[in-house]
């Protein structure tokens, strides 16, 4: 069975300055990666333990039945409660859970980015005026300060 990922650590959703935050993204998707495929073979394996633990249950079902048929003694028979059952509901449902509050989280943190970037885009919105109105001034002023040195170059005419 293949080892358990080790979860992110809780710095690594965040960047920081030696690591950016894309390399913290691709590990954090791996680990994704492989809790998923760990939750897929665990389901496998669970439902091959299951049919292992009902073909038990139906093979001491058949020995109980010939037994009954022989008129053999009851404490000689054998009974189904001898096949252990396993109850997995309350580690799936933590799973479960946990999946639903990070999907959750995850659709939070996508509601506020788009907040702020649409905030963002009208910050820009606004100065992006200014600063075509101050490229406009520093072309009239270049301009100015071409005809000025042209002038100065020109022979005077008196």
């Amino acid at each position: 069975m293949p080892s358990a990922p080790v979860p992110p650590s809780p710095t690594t959703a965040s960047p920081t300055q030696d690591r950016p935050v894309e390399l913290d993204l691709r590990a954090l998707t791996k680990a994704e990666d492989q809790l998923a495929q760990e939750e897929s073979a665990l389901a496998a394996e669970l439902t091959a333990v299951q049919n292992t633990a009902d073909r038990l249950a139906q093979r001491i079902e058949a020995l109980d039945q010939g037994m009954t048929k022989l008129r053999l003694p009851r404490h000689e028979r054998m009974s189904r409660s001898l096949v252990p059952e396993i109850d997995v509901r309350a580690p799936a449902q933590r799973g479960l859970s946990a999946r639903a509050a990070a999907v959750s989280a995850r659709y939070a943190a996508n509601r506020e980015l788009r907040e702020l970037i649409q905030g963002y885009k009208q910050m820009l919105q606004r100065v992006s005026p200014q600063v075509a109105q101050g490229e406009a001034v520093l072309e009239a002023h270049r301009a100015e300060a071409a005809r000025r040195a042209e002038a100065r170059t020109q022979p005077q005419v008196a």
